[in-house]
């Protein structure tokens, strides 16, 4: 039996796990989706105070309270950067790093300096003052084409705005050499592209793996990505 830690990306929350958590555990596994604070049904503590380190300890008091261990931690879109925080912080606890369709990040980088300057400027178009403090607002999902149109209803209920402050927080890791012996897998998602490519520089050293389905797989090809996440178990 694996333990699976699952990080959630920008404006949402663990909810949008719920349709690849009872394929993880059909199967034997332990499955946790945290919710990262100020976002999901923890949208009321949303302050300008949160800031990447504030989500990189949520994921750690799970781990630590919890008492898990060999854990295989993934992060989705810009919250790679809180998985890898987590696993610097907790090296001796987890035994595969994830990342799905984010960046790959490093030491004393920031999520807004992870893009190129053209989605750099389009993340600063949608960051607004609001009660709580700067945040980054999610626009309705169906400019992207991700998911259906009554997937694209429910998701767009549910997106809460992003506490700014996260993604201009450089991460800063202090157990490099030890972290990078832990084993990794890059999920790539690729939509209807045909795949097939050699896996890029960065890529080097890592499980890379096309996923025919777009970036939030989660919702409109849970099974494809499950089996995917199944094979760091193995």
């Amino acid at each position: 039996m694996a333990t699976y830690v699952l990080v959630h990306g920008s404006a949402v929350g663990g909810w949008y796990w719920k349709r690849v958590v009872p394929l993880l555990r059909s199967v034997g596994h332990e499955v946790y989706t945290p919710t990262l604070t100020g976002l999901g049904e923890r949208a009321h503590l949303r302050s300008s105070e949160i800031g990447l380190e504030t989500h990189i300890q949520d994921i750690v008091g799970v781990i630590e309270y919890e008492n898990l261990t060999n854990v295989i931690l993934g992060g989705h879109s810009q919250n790679t950067f809180v998985a890898l925080g987590v696993a610097d912080r907790l090296v001796e606890r987890i035994a595969h790093l994830i990342y799905f369709d984010g960046p790959v990040p490093a030491n004393g980088s920031t999520i807004l300096e992870s893009g190129p300057e053209e989605w750099r400027a389009w993340i600063l178009g949608q960051v607004a003052e609001t009660e709580r403090g700067k945040a980054f607002i999610l626009p309705d999902v169906r400019n992207f084409g991700w998911i259906d149109e009554a997937d694209a209803d429910w998701f767009n209920s549910k997106v809460t705005p992003d506490p700014f402050k996260r993604w201009n927080e450089s991460l800063i890791l202090h157990n490099e050499a030890a972290l990078a012996k832990i084993p990794r897998t890059y999920i790539n998602a690729i939509g209807d592209a045909p795949g097939g490519e050699a896996p890029p520089e960065w890529a080097k050293g890592m499980n890379f793996r096309d996923l025919h389905a777009s970036h939030l797989a989660m919702i409109s090809a849970p099974q494809a990505l499950a089996n995917l996440l199944l094979e760091a178990a193995q």
